[in-house]
């Protein structure tokens, strides 16, 4: 796969609103798959945001 661009700014909001550039970026992509196979993912194993920014990096590139 991939990895779509994404725009994250941190500065914009909090890591729901980041999880959904993502989730967007990827399905804009055409890997709706992986949008959702990354929101499971924040849910079941992110114990913080930065893990779950780590994971999200795993599915984008942050530009």
């Amino acid at each position: 796969m991939t990895k779509p661009e994404c725009k994250l700014v941190e500065s914009e909001g909090n890591i729901y609103s980041l999880m959904g550039y993502a989730f967007n970026a990827l399905k804009c992509a055409g890997f709706p798959h992986e949008a959702k196979e990354m929101i499971a993912k924040i849910r079941s194993e992110a114990k913080n945001s930065d893990y779950a920014l780590q994971i999200i990096k795993n599915y984008v590139n942050v530009v």
